[in-house]
């Protein structure tokens, strides 16, 4: 996708179909629809980022039109992480109910999904356009007060942000120090915007200096006005950020000192890492059960969604059509693993995954991010990254011991290795947690599809395979923007 064109129109489409009023000034959230938006003041450029946050606080997509939703909305990006990763049985998948998914399935199996790329492209860089206009506007309608002014900005700078980043993951081959990936911040750059491919550094350097920027803010949250303009996010965010650019191609040496540093901010907050994964709310708890919040001891953001699409990532465990944990997933628990219980129940194939269960027909989703667990995992990894292997022991003992009735680690495999096996186990099947940190260790693995009368077939990534970085998408971005594509990607 033109990044240009993305960076200045995406926004325009959303002042065209969907614009909104603000009803007051203490409560930035509570928005409703008029007839039109002209942007000329502060306040409307508050309300227009008012009714896109009022999409993660409801789950009801406002700005679906212009295509600048919450990334987890109504977006295949879970399907296709969840086909790349090792984390479900290929053979069990395709049941009745995922028939319909073979287009994507198949390809799947090989890494090399023909749209997932382009798709997942142009929604982020839709949405960093949005952020981007958000924050041009901002400039151009002040409202005079510094801290007044922050409170927008810092919401818009976050999300901004966290949705590069991510796109970082999928798309950054992770030793290549040269390659990152363009990115324009000024919406009024038409033909004179940096186009080319920005090194690893500059990408990083970009993140890391715009959330430490927000965390210099003096406006003060209050959770009347604000979702993801939060020092612990921010601070969640860079220990994400720093423990990933650990072992990239823009690794420097103090990058897991401030990896621990930052998550340890968020865990001296008074998030806590101790409570188990909640049981997930029943149609009758509440009747708007669907939606985000922030008001979650375990985790700093946590979204429920309930659509019929789950059910072609976790079967329909109520009516006993579940989906099923891969082998090796499944071994790595123990039984004295309260997750275990948590995870699985047994089913006519065996233990089938039920961490989604539903108490109706139609399967949750539910996402939760920056989470107390994986700061208190990041903090582990990064003691053992860095050699310490005595903190990382006791990092990973005080977490393990609020997962197990009676922890014992593998003394056959390394600290580090079981803090990364803690990983897995922890967020197996959580929004594309598994393939994001398989970008990041670029551990291969096999998977072989048998079915009947015909031979097995074998698929396999290996170590650092090209396969664990999607390729730049050539429709979306490469035929206008020529920029060097993806190494082993020539010709997808």
């Amino acid at each position: 996708m033109n990044i240009k064109k993305l960076a200045i129109n995406s926004l325009y489409i959303g002042f065209l179909i969907l614009a909104f009023g603000l009803t007051g000034c203490k409560k930035y959230l509570e928005v409703k629809p008029t007839n039109e938006l002209t942007i000329s003041t502060y306040d409307d450029v508050k309300a227009l980022l008012g009714a896109h946050l009022k999409t993660f606080e409801s789950g009801r997509n406002y700005l679906s039109a212009a295509g600048i939703s919450p990334f987890y909305i109504g977006s295949q990006e879970y399907l296709y992480a969840h086909f790349y990763s090792d984390e479900f049985d290929v053979n069990l998948y395709m049941n009745f109910l995922t028939q319909n998914n073979s287009a994507d399935f198949v390809p799947s199996l090989k890494w090399e999904h023909e749209f997932a790329p382009g798709e997942i492209w142009e929604q982020y860089y839709k949405s960093i356009g949005f952020y981007n206009m958000i924050l041009s506007e901002l400039q151009k309608n002040s409202s005079g007060d510094k801290e007044r002014d922050e409170q927008i900005a810092g919401e818009a700078k976050i999300l901004r942000a966290w949705y590069f980043f991510r796109l970082m993951q999928y798309f950054m081959p992770y030793n290549e120090a040269q390659l990152g990936l363009p990115l324009n911040t000024d919406p009024d750059a038409v033909g004179s915007y940096d186009s080319r491919r920005k090194t690893q550094a500059e990408n990083y350097d970009f993140l890391i200096s715009e959330l430490n920027e927000v965390l210099s803010y003096s406006f003060k949250v209050r959770s009347e006005y604000n979702i993801f303009y939060d020092e612990r996010i921010a601070h969640a965010l860079l220990a994400q950020i720093y423990l990933h650019k650990g072992g990239s191609g823009a690794k420097q040496s103090d990058d897991y000192d401030k990896a621990i540093l930052h998550a340890k901010k968020v865990l001296d907050s008074g998030l806590d890492y101790t409570i188990l994964r909640p049981v997930l709310p029943t149609s009758a708890d509440s009747p708007q059960i669907f939606g985000g919040t922030t008001k979650r001891k375990h985790a700093l953001f946590v979204a429920i969604q309930g659509t019929n699409e789950m059910e072609y990532v976790w079967g329909v465990p109520y009516y006993e059509i579940p989906q099923y944990p891969s082998k090796e997933l499944l071994e790595l628990f123990q039984p004295n693993d309260k997750r275990y219980r948590r995870n699985f129940r047994e089913f006519d194939d065996g233990l089938g995954i039920v961490k989604y269960e539903a108490t109706f027909l139609y399967a949750y989703s539910m996402y939760e991010f920056f989470t107390a667990a994986e700061m208190k995992l990041i903090i582990a990894e990064s003691y053992a990254r860095k050699g310490d292997e005595a903190s990382a022991l006791r990092e990973l003992t005080e977490f393990a011991s609020s997962r197990y009735e009676g922890y014992q680690r593998n003394e056959s495999k390394t600290v580090l290795q079981n803090i990364l096996d803690e990983r897995r186990r922890e967020f197996c099947f959580d929004f594309t947690m598994r393939w994001l940190d398989l970008t990041r260790l670029q551990t291969g693995f096999k998977r072989s599809l048998r079915r009947a009368g015909q031979e097995d077939q074998v698929f396999e990534i290996k170590d650092n395979d090209h396969h664990f970085c999607m390729p730049i998408p050539n429709k979306e971005e490469r035929i206008e923007n020529p920029i060097p594509q993806n190494p082993g990607w020539t010709g997808f």
